[in-house]
C-alpha cells in the first residue's frame, strides 16, 4: 500500500469539514481526489494510485481495513519497542479557552481521521 504523508493535517481537517456539509464539494472530490486531497500532501499522489473518498451517512459508515503488510510491519515495532506518536499529538491543545486553538485541534482530528491509514 502507497504511504501518503499529510503535510498540512489542519488545513486537510478544515476542507474536510467544508466538504461534509456541501453535497456541491462532495461532488468535486469525488470528480477529482487526487488532486484535491494531494494539495494537502507532502508529494504529489503517485501516478497509478487512486485515492476513492467514501462518505458515511447516518445509515452507512466505511472502515478502512490495514492491508496485511501494514500490519506486519506496525506489529514488528511494538514488539521491538520502536512504536510511538509523533510529536504533534502532544502540541495541540483541545481544551484551550482559544475558540481558534480548539478549532484548529479539531481540524487536526478530523484530518488525521481521514488520514491515519496514509501518514
Amino acid at each position: 500500500m502507497v504511504k501518503l504523508h499529510v503535510a498540512d493535517p489542519i488545513g486537510l481537517g478544515e476542507y474536510l469539514r467544508r466538504v461534509a456539509k456541501d453535497p456541491a464539494q462532495q461532488a468535486a472530490l469525488s470528480a477529482n481526489p487526487n488532486g484535491l486531497i494531494g494539495q494537502f500532501l507532502t508529494a504529489p499522489v503517485p501516478s497509478g494510485v487512486n485515492i476513492i473518498p467514501k462518505f458515511d451517512t447516518a445509515t452507512e459508515t466505511y472502515i478502512a481495513i490495514p492491508w496485511e503488510q501494514d500490519i506486519l510491519a506496525t506489529e514488528a515495532r511494538v514488539v521491538n519497542g520502536d512504536y510511538g506518536f509523533p510529536n504533534y499529538y502532544f502540541t495541540l491543545e483541545p481544551q484551550s479557552h482559544d475558540l481558534n486553538e480548539r478549532e484548529r485541534a479539531y481540524n487536526f482530528r478530523v484530518g488525521d481521521y481521514v488520514m491515519s491509514r496514509c501518514v
